[in-house]
């Protein structure tokens, strides 16, 4: 037979092998022929999110797999002719793809909406909120705000007998009916049943709305007789008979939603979404495993159980196909590999106990490669993210759960971000978070070819590994590649294990909660409330009774000539209560806002204006902004603050050359978040002041005078230097070097002193000494340097006869000394040198060079 390869075959054209391990060497869309022709070797190898041999496939880099782009804009209502496919897993907000819309009715008053939340059929749409307000439910229909205003049809999956006709049916109709996907229809109401601005959709949909859905219906193996280890009604090969579950939220079983997403889902027989992997090419006992896996209740340290591993979420065939499947991996700690021709998953959990073999020196052939650590930029000890909040108070965006992590040794912080779209319980995301952080501080690979023993194990089984080389007692380790050679040798690569990986269960904090939305009303809209009650009758107010009044004032220009186009807008809302003896305005709020734009043949100029007040009394605070934009050239962004004549503010320039930030304030303050500010610096009269301590990194250039109470200990120094380039010979009596005269004020005084020495000794040699002078007291004597004395050699002309020979010196001699002695006044620091014998043929001294420094406090 020929050189075989084990391969996966991945129908769906959009699955590569780029994220698969790169030790797969044949992609995975090739036929048999392709792979047997690409390798000698039959080859196993884990596909999963992380490095290629990382088994926690979670750690993606160990920074986790992207969030898919429909996860993040299925809360907003969007018209997009070549939007792609869509998805749902589990319960969860559902995509909104608007599909066809249509106005009518006098004005047109009514508007219909197609929106398309899937490309499959669906077990149910059950809500659909507004903003943060909820507006149907399946149960209970339209809710009171929107009662009358709005009107509901669903369908889990479009078919030619419940299509549904707008408006007759002449644009949509029986011939427009989404087979095979699901979609609602909403009817809107814009005009108000008794006054036209009292109607909470005026404006047609609001820019957000979430709609609450349980999506695709899964195929389960367990419940399918035909699978080992099944029994039920349920085919792989028959969508019909998927979606019927044991448990209410088997729907959102991770494993069997992996599951789903390699079927696919076809619609008249051709596929819609997903993968479309064979039903032979899927090992379905483990996905029956896997599932009961994510089925295990554990029991939460904040007291209860929850299912481990559950998820939702949405996708689309736009994502890449190996991503989605990285997010559901990830969700459940899970891996994927190649397993005899057959995608074989794993959902993590503790099976150290259930080892398969145990090897040791004897089984390994040849060398080994043991990589214990990899680079600290890799050694994370915190992990952060977000996950998906379904509560009403998020309905289903992204928050942070919990971050997790352990004490550095070095104090250095290294965070892992790790966001779980999929996962919808901030709980849940805190324990696969902290398991994919242990994982990496576990990441130990050894290497090895095996005999033929290594045959009895496969890749995920757990094995023990005695080594004396490296002092391990049967180690624990998992199979994370496997080849296996017609020789009977057994490459492998095994990646440490440890008990504390998966010691996770009953270790959890409450999630964060998030703070519950302020809900907008439509009905209680100014436009809507001030119209017909905008003020009481002027009876009251002469009969001394407090009197309220509201008015709404707008007032728009829109002029064109020739050259010239203008549109303005000027719009004021103003509430009063008056004083009931005097009828003088003792409280009142305003908000006035002014827009202008105006364009010309070369030129244009856009402006707007704001500004917001109240009055109490004598007492007036407002807030104006203004925003200016001159002919593509200059723009201008201002906010002032006034309260009672007392104003602050800033204002922003920007000419496309330079620009300004002016700053109108007393004092300048900074905080980080969850401290007191504190003030950076003020201003008092012309004077800037700091009023906190500052550090500074970099050099600090004063070209004025420095002025100060006080510093630190040797914060700064005062000095001089002086220098003297003459020569002068050297005699055995002390002669004057050079001398230096600083003025100090009790520190400390570092004296640096060197010169250049020339000369030669005779017979012994002698030491050139020096001795400094304080204010012409001896301080210190020494040794500068020795002029070296006769030194007898054997060699030369003269045979063995020894021969003296006398080495010169030339050279730069230091010495520096520090006077602690606290001076003060005027200080004179001289050096003087002398020979201490008269032993040398010649000796001078030149370019002598003091420099006294004080460290002053």
């Amino acid at each position: 037979m020929g050189k075989t390869l084990k391969t996966v075959a991945i129908i769906a054209a959009a699955v590569a092998v780029a994220y698969f391990a790169p030790q797969i060497s044949v992609a995975l869309l090739g036929s048999a022929g392709a792979a047997g022709a690409a390798g000698a070797a039959l080859t196993s190898t884990i596909v999963g999110i992380g490095a290629s041999l990382a088994l926690s496939t979670a750690s993606m880099a160990l920074f986790g797999p992207k969030v898919p782009k429909t996860q993040l804009s299925r809360l907003n209502v969007s018209l997009d002719p070549s939007t792609p496919r869509k998805v749902v897993f589990g319960t969860t907000a559902m995509p909104l793809d608007l599909r066809y819309h249509e106005s009518s009715g006098t004005d047109q008053e009514y508007v219909d909406y197609i929106i398309a939340v899937a490309a499959h059929k669906v077990t149910s749409i059950t809500e659909i909120w507004f903003e943060e307000k909820q507006a149907w439910t399946l149960a209970g229909g339209v809710t009171g705000t929107y009662s009358g205003y709005l009107n509901v049809a669903v369908r889990t999956e479009g078919t030619a007998d419940n299509y549904i006709s707008i408006n007759g049916g002449t644009k949509w109709g029986s011939s427009r009916r989404l087979t095979g996907c699901a979609y609602v229809h909403l009817r809107v109401k814009r005009t108000g049943n008794d006054k036209k601005a009292e109607s909470p959709l005026v404006s047609g949909l609001p820019s957000r709305v979430t709609i609450i859905g349980d999506g695709a219906l899964l195929y389960d193996p367990r419940k399918d007789s035909t699978v080992p280890g099944g029994s039920g009604s349920h085919r792989a090969t028959d969508q019909s008979t998927w979606g019927a579950y044991t448990n209410a939220d088997d729907t959102d079983n991770p494993a069997l939603q992996l599951l789903w997403w390699l079927l696919g889902w076809e619609i008249n027989s051709k596929l819609s979404v997903g993968c479309g992997v064979p039903y032979g090419r899927i090992d379905m006992e483990s996905f029956i495993t896997a599932a009961n896996v994510c089925d295990e209740s554990i029991t939460l340290a904040t007291g209860g159980t929850q299912k481990r591993y559950r998820t939702s979420g949405t996708a689309s065939d736009s994502d890449d196909r190996m991503e989605i499947i990285n997010n559901l991996l990830a969700s459940m700690n899970g891996t994927l590999r190649d397993n005899g021709g057959k995608l074989t998953v794993t959902a993590m959990k503790n099976d150290l106990a259930d080892y398969v073999l145990t090897f040791n020196e004897n089984d390994v052939i040849g060398g080994f490669d043991w990589q214990q650590t990899r680079g600290l930029t890799e050694n994370y000890n915190i992990a952060r993210g977000r996950y998906v909040d379904p509560s009403t108070n998020s309905l289903y965006q992204m928050v942070d759960y919990p971050e997790v992590g352990f004490a550095p040794s070095d104090g250095i912080e290294r965070v892992m971000s790790l966001d779980l779209p999929y996962v919808e319980d901030g709980r849940r995301a805190q324990r696969i978070a902290k398991q994919v952080l242990q994982r990496n501080q576990y990441r130990g690979m050894f290497s090895a070819t095996f005999n033929v023993k290594a045959l009895g194990c496969q890749v995920g089984d757990v094995v023990r590994l005695s080594l004396e080389a490296l002092g391990w007692s049967n180690k624990l380790f998992r199979v994370v590649s496997q080849e296996i050679r017609f020789d009977g040798q057994v490459p492998m690569a095994l990646v440490e294990e440890n008990a504390a990986i998966y010691a996770w269960d009953a270790d959890d904090s409450a999630p964060i909660t998030p703070t519950a939305p302020t809900i907008y009303n439509p009905l209680n809209s100014p436009f809507i409330l001030g119209i017909d009650d905008a003020q009481t009758t002027a009876d009251e107010a002469a009969a001394g009774v407090l009197t309220t009044s509201a008015a709404l004032t707008v007032e728009q220009t829109t002029r064109a000539n020739a050259d010239t186009a203008l549109a303005a807008r000027a719009t004021t809302l103003e509430a009063t209560v008056n004083n009931p003896t005097t009828g003088v305005a003792a409280t009142s709020a305003r908000l006035t806002t002014e827009e202008t734009v105006r364009a010309t043949a070369d030129s244009a100029n856009a402006t707007s204006i704001s500004n917001l007040s109240t009055t109490v009394g004598a007492n007036t605070a407002s807030i104006s902004t203004i925003q200016t934009s001159v002919n593509g050239l200059s723009v201008r962004y201002g906010v002032s603050l006034d309260v009672n004549g007392f104003v602050t503010g800033f204002t922003q320039n920007n000419d496309g050359t330079s620009g300004t930030f002016d700053i109108l304030a007393s004092a300048f303050r900074v905080a980080i978040p969850g401290s007191t500010p504190k003030t950076v610096f003020s201003i008092t009269g012309s004077n800037i002041e700091i009023n906190n301590n500052v550090s500074i990194n970099g050099s600090l250039v004063v070209s004025g005078t420095v002025n100060t109470t006080q510093l630190t200990a040797n914060a700064a120094t005062s000095g001089n230097f002086a220098y003297n380039a003459a020569s002068v010979n050297m005699t055995t009596s002390y002669q004057d070097a050079v001398e230096a005269t600083v003025t100090m004020v009790g520190g400390a005084a570092k004296i640096d002193f060197a010169c250049y020495v020339a000369g030669r000794g005779q017979s012994g040699g002698t030491n050139i000494l020096y001795r400094l002078l304080r204010n012409g007291t001896q301080i210190r004597e020494g040794t500068l340097c020795l002029l070296p004395g006769e030194q007898t050699v054997y060699g030369g002309t003269i045979g063995d006869n020894p021969q003296p020979v006398y080495t010169p010196i030339a050279g730069m001699f230091p010495f520096f000394v520090l006077d602690t002695s606290g001076q003060t006044g005027s200080v004179t620091y001289k050096v003087q040198l002398k020979a201490a014998l008269a032993d040398f043929t010649y000796c001078s001294f030149a370019e002598r060079q003091l420099s006294v420094t004080e460290f002053r406090r």
